[in-house]
């Protein structure tokens, strides 16, 4: 592996035969380290893969049993910490045995912390419930955790944060997340959101006229610039006339749109129609005309809306930080892809159309941010 830290070193200790067995070996157990294989710097919130082997000094056979008796590699520094992922014991395959005298690789993933900052890597055998720790602890690492270049933030009502080099594409918006509409406005008492939803239901701003109904959002981090999401609504407790899935991003960082169709139809703008190709610039392909007010009556804004027409199959925003690209790979019920040029955002948006009394619809895909060099 290059650009990696590699140590060698055997199980001893500086001061005496009494210090060398209460470190290196207890009750028959004993282990050496033989070297390791350990990045010097990760950026936050990405995987490397990693190896240390170690050799069997001892007298007993390390096996993998399922729980007490088993013989496995254990953080350290502190112990049994969680730092570098949700493990903090590496196993041996169930029916495999190391010997006395016998060499072990262990070859395992490590997720660095969303953090940036220095965080010490170190290891060392454990015969759970039984001796415990024993033998030589692999050489501390202070790995250094930089920056992500792409990073996201999320809960499970959205995405609130997709930050390229430190900057958030959803500053001051809503970020991903699901909204629907009982009559198909953005008026208030008519609407429910996932942001602020609980118990597995979105937050309605009229329970008692506008029930929410049931929803589920999953995000998986798939490599460092890419995240899968998985949107789930329903079954829906009334008729609602819109239901969608948006990507508000900031209109100062993204200015263009592109999808992988050959025409798109506006609305809402003041050059409604058909228009042919497959993208263009928010301000002068969606030049926005439609009026939103909040309910004095003052108006907040204008808006416009772009439309694909069908279940399309990725589209795409990008600006002077690079570019993200939405890809779905499974729907139900997916109407179609809208851009809005809205006063307050640039999005995207996956539309489900109407959802009847009953009716549920999901989507899933792939969120990959690419950015500039």
């Amino acid at each position: 592996m290059k650009n990696h830290v590699v140590f060698t070193v055997a199980c001893a200790a500086p001061i005496g035969a009494i210090l060398f067995v209460s470190a290196c070996a207890y009750g028959g157990n004993n282990a050496a380290f033989i070297v390791q294989s350990v990045p010097p710097t990760m950026e936050a919130g990405t995987r490397r893969q990693v190896q240390i082997v170690m050799k069997n000094t001892g007298t007993t056979v390390w096996t993998e049993n399922g729980g007490v008796g088993s013989f496995r590699l254990g953080s350290q520094n502190p112990g049994n910490n969680t730092v570098w992922g949700w493990e903090n014991r590496v196993k041996l395959a169930r029916g495999e045995s190391v010997r006395p005298k016998g060499i072990k690789t262990f070859t395992f993933e490590i997720v660095a912390p969303v953090t940036p900052g220095r965080y010490n890597f170190q290891w060392q055998m454990v015969h759970e419930g039984v001796s415990h720790w024993f033998g030589a602890r692999t050489p501390n690492v202070a790995i250094a955790v930089t920056e992500a270049t792409v990073s996201f933030g999320f809960d499970s009502t959205r995405v609130h944060t997709t930050r390229v080099r430190g900057a958030n594409l959803h500053q001051g918006i809503g970020g991903i997340y699901l909204i629907g509409s009982a009559d198909g406005s953005d008026a208030q008492g008519r609407s429910v959101g996932s942001i602020g939803g609980s118990n597995g239901y979105m937050k309605s701003d009229n329970p008692s006229l506008v029930p929410p109904p049931p929803f589920r959002l999953t995000w998986t981090r798939v490599s460092e610039n890419k995240l899968g999401f998985k949107a789930e609504v329903g079954p829906a407790p009334i008729r609602f006339a819109t239901m969608s899935m948006p990507f508000d991003f900031d209109q100062h960082m993204v200015d263009s749109f592109a999808f992988n169709g050959k025409s798109y139809r506006l609305q809402c703008t003041t050059s409604d129609g058909t228009k042919k190709g497959s993208g263009g610039r928010y301000d002068t392909a969606i030049p926005p005309k439609c009026e939103i007010r909040n309910v004095q009556g003052q108006l907040l804004g204008l808006v416009g809306a772009a439309m694909t027409g069908q279940p399309t199959t990725w589209g795409e925003v990008s600006g002077r930080f690079g570019k993200v690209r939405v890809t779905v790979t499974r729907a139900q019920r997916y109407l179609q892809m809208i851009f809005h040029n809205h006063f307050g955002t640039h999005n995207l948006e996956l539309s489900f159309g109407a959802l009847a009394k009953g009716e549920s619809a999901m989507v899933e895909g792939i969120i990959e941010v690419t950015p500039k060099p």
